[in-house]
Formats: structure tokens, sequence, C-alpha cells
């Protein structure tokens, strides 16, 4: 298809192939034989909702088909206003049991949640290190390694606490270490 002046093009529908879309000549959606592909120098793909209302926004949902044919949720991308002037907020979903449940939301105030008892943020290529809460306590487990507290302000680089497996616990006061404990029980630097 191509405008009323028949210079440019506006569709382009090809048999066994791509739907093609266009915004003044370029090209900028095409279905591809794996999904679908947004093009330009500038990128843009805006989901806007059809209503007007505070708390409006868009949903991206990843589906699949199971056993029986039916399509279902996988993963879903909210990203709507909380009703306080067009303030954002983004929720990922993840599916289980055939339901979706939130699992990361960034807020407004750039706070990240995770929303669920027991849900843990784990780092490292193996998972080393994750931080929890299983509704009553808070929990920080190392797999390998020392765990650490440092101050990093001004340039300085300086330990406050080190803990060691099946070791130390370690406490420092302005770089400096001032308690340990040992195989015998503590050791002091410094005045006690």
């Amino acid at each position: 298809f191509y405008n009323a002046g028949g210079n440019e093009n506006i569709a382009r529908f090809t048999e066994n192939g791509a739907v093609e879309l266009y915004y003044d000549n370029v090209k900028k959606l095409e279905t591809t034989s794996d999904g679908a592909q947004v093009d330009g120098s500038a990128t843009n793909f805006t989901i806007r909702s059809g209503t007007a209302s505070s708390t409006a926004g868009g949903l991206i949902n990843f589906k699949n088909v199971d056993g029986n044919g039916v399509a279902r949720d996988v993963v879903r991308i909210k990203g709507f206003s909380d009703g306080t002037g067009g303030y954002g907020k983004l929720t990922l979903q993840t599916a289980f049991n055939n339901t979706l449940n939130d699992c990361l939301i960034v807020n407004k105030d750039k706070s990240i949640e995770l929303p669920n008892d027991n849900a843990k943020l784990q780092l490292g290529a193996g998972q080393d290190l994750q931080i929890y809460h299983n509704g009553t306590h808070n929990y920080i487990n190392s797999s390998n390694g020392n765990i650490e507290l440092r101050h990093t302000v001004g340039g300085a680089n300086e330990a406050m606490f080190k803990a060691f497996p099946n070791g130390a616990i370690e406490l420092y006061y302005d770089g400096s270490k001032k308690f340990e404990t040992t195989s015998g029980g503590v050791s002091v630097t410094g005045n006690l």
C-alpha cells in the first residue's frame, strides 16, 4: 500500500512472509518468522491505555500453549500510574499453577519490592549471596567467602564488620579492628 501520491510505502504484505508497517516511508514494524521487530534509529514502543484514568497503564503478556492447546500466562509486565498524578509503577508477575503473582515491584520513589515472604534477592552466578525475609526473621546467607559490611563514603574503603565461615567475627572502628571472636573466646584491641 502506498500513499495517495504513490511514492511512499504505508504497509507491505508479503505472502508467506512479513507484514511491514511504515511511517513517512520508513519501516517501523515488521513481523518475522519468530515474532515481530520494531525498527528505527530511536526504537520506541509505547503502550497506551484505552481509557482516561489516573491509574491507567499497559500490559505486556508472555504466553505459552499448554498440552491441551490453551494459551497460558507465563510472565506479565504491568506499567501503570499509582493514581497520584502520573507517577509510574512497574510490576513483574510470573505464573505458578496458572496464576500470575507479583514478584517484583518498582515504585515511584525508586524503591524495589520483593512482595512475598521467602522471596529471595539472589546475587552471583551461583546465587551465592541471598537476602530474604521469612515472615518472622531477616536473613543474609552466603554460600562462599566472607560477609563484610564496608563504608566507602569520601573515597574511603573501610571495613565495619566481617564474618568468616567457620571462624571469627570482627568489629571495626574507623577501619581499625577493635573486637574479634576466637576459638578460645574474644580478643579486644584497645580499652574494654
